[in-house]
């Protein structure tokens, strides 16, 4: 189970990320093509928001995996 959890992030990680990118990357240019042309400000601005993004993710998987990690105490009887 927790190799599948972490493919399954890895997975959903990596395509918000480049959806982020390239969502970003339309909106300053106004061009929906590669990146490869654009340098500077709007690339890196683009890279900004994406990062933003993965942090958001990282901070909601590691809320997550506290949450999860607790166990309920057993009352023994005396």
């Amino acid at each position: 189970m927790l190799n599948l959890m972490r493919v399954l992030g890895t997975s959903l990680g990596i395509a918000s990320a480049s959806t982020t990118l390239s969502w970003r990357l339309e909106a300053v240019t106004g061009v929906h093509a590669s990146w490869i042309p654009f340098a500077g400000s709007p690339l890196l601005g683009a890279i900004e928001s994406s990062l933003a993004l993965l942090a958001v993710m990282a901070i909601v998987a590691g809320g997550v995996s506290l949450i999860s990690s607790r166990r309920p105490t057993v009352v023994r009887p005396k």
